[in-house]
């Protein structure tokens, strides 16, 4: 019975793994000209590391001429509000340098703030190294990022 059992298993995940790869690649098929890049953002990350609940999440997307990327960056539940929205570059778990400001630092506007200390940032870097356009909200609900 258990030798039943795992070789209906094994040829379960066979099936599905032909079935699943082709739709997976045919469905990324039309998205070959760019690159996203996402992250999550919760105390954790910090160094060292914190319990809160404040939560943030990161899209940037690579334009297919590798010129610029357009990102957004979004936070909620916050003890206050935001001070400063950058990039750190170092080792893991280590405090490195901020490279990249988003608000707040680096001579750029101040951070908004919303309810619930919640906001949203976006714009466009380019090849350059210069911000070409901004948007920046406070979000007006609580809803999960």
């Amino acid at each position: 019975m258990k030798m039943n059992l795992t070789y209906k298993f094994i040829l379960a995940a066979m099936l599905l793994g032909v079935v699943a790869v082709p739709i997976a690649l045919s469905v990324r098929a039309h998205q070959d000209d760019e690159t996203t890049f996402r992250a999550r953002l919760t105390g954790f990350g910090e160094v060292p590391p914190k319990l809160v609940n404040g939560q943030g999440r990161f899209t940037g997307t690579l334009s297919a001429d590798g010129n610029s990327i357009s990102w957004t960056l979004t936070w909620t539940g916050l003890t206050g509000p935001a001070q400063v929205a950058h990039i750190h570059f170092g080792q893991p778990q280590n405090v490195g340098t901020p490279v990249v400001f988003f608000c707040g630092g680096g001579g750029r506007p101040a951070c908004p703030d919303g309810p619930g200390h919640s906001g949203s940032i976006s714009g466009t870097w380019t090849s350059a190294g210069k911000l070409v356009s901004t948007k920046r909200t406070a979000t007006t609900t609580n809803s999960p990022v």
